[in-house]
């Protein structure tokens, strides 16, 4: 089991992005809130690729909760040795 500090992304380069956060821990966001949700704060979090990590850590499970953002994580990320996806979804 490894936890990343971060936020994970599709790609393979390396840098810092901004995180939104929200009133509650957990809605945290890379993705800037609508206008009418104002975020408590915004600071800059170290990038973690997905890329990088399924190549050197070479996973057989992820378990995923990114609140929306999971096709495009998806979506431009090679799985190599990734057996079965854990994707929470939320309505």
């Amino acid at each position: 089991l490894a936890a990343y500090p971060g936020a994970i992304v599709p790609g393979q380069s390396s840098g810092t992005t901004a995180f939104y956060w929200g009133q509650e821990p957990w809605l945290g966001s890379i993705f800037p809130p609508p206008e009418s949700d104002i975020p408590t704060a915004q600071s800059q979090v170290p990038v973690v690729y997905l890329t990088r990590l399924v190549q050197e850590l070479s996973p057989t499970l992820l378990v995923v909760d990114l609140h929306g953002a999971e096709l495009g994580l998806f979506n431009h990320t090679p799985l190599g040795s990734v057996q079965r996806v854990i994707l929470t979804t939320h309505t």
